[in-house]
């Protein structure tokens, strides 16, 4: 079993965000933490960077990478869903392939393994974690839209 933790940013928070270092390293610990937690050690930690918001984890290098070196009983650990896909479709497309392939995928900020059979998010629980993918993807693309229609200082 080997044991993977993936992160990604996105282009407009490499720009917009100055907190972003800080937030990545947090996240990095929660990761860590929930692995030591349950006696585990990511021996791979793996990070896109500046990603376009819509562009799967198959279609980014380290997604890329980590993907086709998953195999059966290994373990992916995400520290937000956020982090890993962009929609829900993405997020269901994902955790069937994993389970299918016998690849277990934790989110620490869920404390849960979403390729469980067993496991079952309430109503309440499953509609906040969607909502907050489509927020977050509708700000994104907002972002995205204000920032290539601003006039630059040249256009003054």
């Amino acid at each position: 079993m080997t044991v993977y933790a993936y992160s990604r940013t996105t282009q407009l928070e490499e720009v917009e965000d100055a907190t972003l270092s800080a937030v990545l390293e947090s996240e990095a610990l929660t990761v860590q933490t929930y692995c030591l937690a349950r006696g585990w050690f990511a021996t791979q930690n793996l990070l896109d960077r500046a990603c376009r918001w819509d562009l799967g984890l198959s279609g980014r290098p380290q997604g890329a990478a980590l993907l086709a070196t998953l195999k059966e009983g290994d373990v992916l650990v995400c520290a937000q869903v956020q982090r890993l896909c962009s929609s829900t479709s993405e997020i269901d497309k994902l955790i069937n392939c994993l389970r299918e392939r016998g690849v277990a995928l934790h989110c620490c900020d869920l404390e849960a393994e979403l390729t469980n059979d067993a496991y079952t998010l309430a109503f309440s629980e499953a509609a906040a974690l969607f909502a907050g993918l489509e927020a977050r993807r509708s700000a994104e693309r907002i972002k995205g839209c204000l920032l290539y229609t601003s006039p630059s200082p040249r256009d003054s």
